[in-house]
């Protein structure tokens, strides 16, 4: 595993009890690990009667993947895998956790990495109320 100074940076605050930024400088950009998404998380709108606005990822490997959640899904909570569209040849799994759901239906936007497409690679994206 290469050790570079963004790891230890995220590590370093891990064990400072700072998980938060520990985990946005996770969406770093590179080939392995995604790039930042181009919204942060926010919170506002209303999921429960308007889904998530659409949201693009970030870019990783030249190309953005979009995807939007509707409100019938937020309030299912299903934790089936929703999928990416793209125009690179390719789709990248979602599946959000219960306590993703939970932030939602609150009205609270989500940060997450997609599951790996194409040659393995992954995408940060964020998922707010619209």
């Amino acid at each position: 595993m290469k050790f570079d100074r963004r790891i230890f940076i995220q590590r370093s605050l891990l064990l400072l009890g700072v998980g938060a930024a520990a985990s946005a400088l996770g969406c770093s950009g590179g080939s392995s690990y995604g790039s930042s998404p181009s919204t942060p998380a926010a919170s506002g709108g209303n999921c429960d009667a308007n889904g998530t606005v659409l949201s693009t990822t970030g870019v990783t490997e030249s190309h953005t993947h979009t995807i939007q959640l509707s409100a019938a899904e937020i309030l299912a909570a299903d934790p089936n895998a929703i999928f990416t569209t793209a125009g690179a040849g390719h789709t990248h799994p979602v599946q959000l956790t219960a306590q993703q759901y939970a932030s939602l239906q609150a009205n609270v936007g989500v940060t997450m990495n997609t599951g790996g497409g194409g040659d393995g690679h992954i995408h940060s994206v964020t998922f707010n109320c619209a």
